[in-house]
């Protein structure tokens, strides 16, 4: 018992200091430099929100096939794999401001050749198959740098309210992102709605110019070699909290990955909805984000990580089975509602842990590990998934 109160103690002053921390976090008062990337991440998110529900029916529009929206869905996360796999020591080693804003600018073209070749020359998978893996590593980088670009923004007890803030307005544009890429795709095709999102970026982009972070965070601090990109796996493995966090979150994406490609073939082909209405249950699903970004400062100060953390998972385990079973459209959009719920908790409290834990010059290396981890199975996870449904049917995968 004793060998056991000695291994445990470590995780519990993490999780006392995690309530301690989140007390202070409710009197977080936004500056400007934090406002213009907020707004900026918010635009970026508005245009993955639209890219969420275009990129598939782009994919519909071509092949009519579920498995072909898995295999793009797979190319996303090879790409985003392979970028985590270098992401950190590159976070590491440059400025991370002009990292994001080079980023964003790399989207911006990515996105806007899809419908400039739609129009042009007519829809095209090999298109698709060859942008499918850069976007998925833009993305990765984008997330891996906004992570570690944060705390040169605001101050380490602020971290759970400013990445309450940061996820509440993306909820918001996530709302709003699937509402009119439905409504585009409807009236115009989807390669519009895919236009739409090399614009967002290009908001972000412009809105980076104007953030002026602090100077003192801004310099790569002295320590581990930026090249050593495994320093950011041995810290984790180290951390008595993160050890345990880390392989969660890896296996709750896994078992999700290629869950939303199916969501979607079973709302259009089982449940024979429209692209409009397709838009508007994903935009009122994200509800469930916005309010749990408003509250997850509250939770966290009153509950501490562990209850957070774990509740989320419990509910999006219930919510899942839930999917499968009904064919009602008013409960597949509370069941919608309460998954974003619990799955923003579960990203707030997991990233903002992670930012208060691990020291600035590593920050880089061990967001990309943590992403790493989360990548691995992303891929096989999304492929196996679609081509399961194919074969037994979307309600039975997603309720196994």
């Amino acid at each position: 018992m004793e060998a056991l109160d000695q291994s445990l103690r470590p995780i519990s002053r993490g999780l006392t200091q995690s309530i301690k921390v989140g007390k202070r976090d409710l009197t977080f008062t936004p500056d400007r430099n934090f406002r213009l990337f907020w707004v900026g991440h918010t635009w970026a998110t508005f245009g993955d929100a639209i890219a969420f529900i275009a990129f598939p029916l782009l994919v519909l529009q071509a092949t009519s096939s579920v498995a072909q929206m898995g295999l793009v869905t797979a190319l996303l996360g090879v790409g985003r794999l392979i970028a985590s796999l270098l992401a950190g020591s590159i976070v590491d080693r440059f400025d991370r401001h002009l990292l994001l804003a080079l980023c964003a600018l790399n989207a911006a073209v990515c996105f806007a050749l899809i419908p400039f070749v739609w129009w042009q020359f007519g829809p095209s998978m090999p298109l698709m198959y060859g942008l499918a893996a850069p976007i998925g590593a833009l993305g990765a980088l984008i997330q891996v740098a906004s992570t570690s670009f944060l705390p040169e923004l605001v101050d380490s007890f602020h971290l759970t309210a400013a990445n309450s803030r940061v996820q509440t307005t993306g909820a918001i544009a996530f709302m709003g992102g699937p509402f009119v890429a439905g409504l585009l795709s409807a009236r115009d095709g989807p390669a519009v709605a895919v236009a739409l999102e090399s614009f967002a970026y290009l908001c972000f982009l412009w809105l980076l110019v104007f953030v002026r972070p602090r100077p003192a965070s801004s310099a790569l601090s002295q320590g581990a070699s930026p090249q050593d990109a495994f320093a950011g796996l041995r810290f984790l493995w180290r951390d008595p909290l993160l050890r345990w966090v880390a392989p969660l979150n890896a296996a709750q994406v896994s078992i999700l990955a290629g869950t939303i490609d199916l969501f979607i073939f079973r709302l259009k082909h089982e449940l024979h909805q429209g692209d409009a209405a397709l838009g508007s249950i994903f935009g009122g699903a994200a509800l469930g984000a916005i309010v749990a970004g408003m509250i997850t400062p509250w939770l966290r100060a009153r509950l501490g990580f562990g209850a957070c953390f774990l509740g989320g998972l419990l509910l999006e385990g219930i919510i899942l089975g839930g999917f499968g079973l009904t064919t009602n459209l008013n409960v597949v959009i509370a069941l919608g509602v309460g998954f974003i719920f619990g799955d923003t908790i579960i990203l707030i409290i997991s990233q903002v842990v992670q930012q208060e834990r691990t020291p600035t010059r590593l920050l880089g290396r061990v967001t990309a590990a943590y992403q790493v981890l989360i990548a691995l199975g992303s891929p096989l996870g999304a492929a196996a998934t679609t081509a399961l449904a194919a074969r037994h049917g979307t309600a039975a995968v997603i309720m196994g």
